[in-house]
């Protein structure tokens, strides 16, 4: 594919958008200085080629220096139809991590450890039986293979017309490719895109201003209780918990441990924290939650 600057462009106009993704789409894009036909080519790349996992790289711009961190893209294993992974072949390529993806059968074997998952793994998408062992941490699990929330297009009342300008003609046509095959119209496949990439733009806006290291994403869960065991669990990696309905951490949790281990909590309805908790800490590792005593 092309270089960004040297790709042939057009205006291209998307009938049938969901209006409230549109409007939160572009109010995202010049928030960070770019024109909304970079992002809509970024969106585009991402979703519909379906070639880069989640949270690789942060979005950056000449207007937000903080976004210009980039995590170490992960080796990709997919396309297969079975895979046993032990701690040794993890491990034998050094400080590499690994995305599977769309993958019938993905098995860890008992070799594989918590620890040894949350430092080699990125990730888990897509892929149809993924077997570990019953020791590895719920959370751990959880994060690893955690997906965007469900979308469902809205009714005709809240759609809208759209023009963009300066889009790429070979992503373009990618885009009405992918919308053919789904035998779906280009406004319900730009407003799916639309879902994903709004998405994981705000994740991703969270983990840059919190700089987290290593992150692992817990999200869309209607209920999630957390242990001292879960956390002690998780070493080397900052947790984010986001959109869970209803989050309660276990009492007894230590702050020292629920600091190290906690990165922040965004868009949670409810959040019980620990008894240990001061309440300064409370308040600056949640946002947009709730929390109840």
């Amino acid at each position: 594919m092309a270089n960004e600057n040297e790709q042939e462009t057009k205006d291209v106009t998307i009938r049938g958008v969901d209006r409230i993704l549109y409007d939160e789409f572009t109010f995202l894009a010049k928030s960070r200085g770019i024109n909304v036909g970079r992002m809509f080519n970024h969106g585009m790349r991402m979703v519909a080629s379906q070639t880069r996992p989640p949270f690789v790289k942060y979005l950056h711009s000449k207007k937000h220096r903080t976004h210009r961190r980039e995590i170490e893209r992960p080796e990709v294993v997919s396309n297969l139809k079975e895979l046993t992974i032990s701690a040794k072949h993890l491990a034998e390529a050094g400080n590499v991590t690994f995305f599977f993806k769309e993958i019938e059968k993905l098995e860890f074997d008992e070799t594989v450890t918590s620890e040894i998952l949350s430092k080699y793994v990125h990730g888990v998408r897509n892929c149809g039986e993924v077997i570990m062992s019953e020791k590895i941490s719920k959370l751990l699990k959880l994060g690893l293979e955690h997906s965007p929330p469900k979308y469902h297009y809205p009714i005709e009342g809240e759609l809208k017309d759209i023009t963009i300008r300066r889009v790429s003609s070979e992503l373009y046509d990618l885009f009405a490719s992918e919308a053919r095959k789904k035998e779906i119209s280009h406004g319900e496949y730009f407003s799916t895109m639309l879902s994903r990439f709004n998405y994981h733009l705000q994740i991703t806006s969270t983990l840059c201003s919190k700089n987290f290291k290593h992150p692992l994403v817990i999200d869309n869960i209607d209920e999630l209780e957390v242990t001292e065991a879960d956390l002690e669990l998780i070493k080397g990696r900052d947790i984010l918990f986001y959109n869970i309905g209803n989050l309660v951490f276990e009492e007894e949790i230590p702050s020292e441990l629920f600091v190290e281990r906690v990165g922040k909590i965004v868009k949670c309805k409810k959040v019980k924290l620990p008894k240990s908790i001061p309440y300064l800490i409370g308040i600056s590792r949640t946002e947009e939650s709730e929390i109840i005593s």
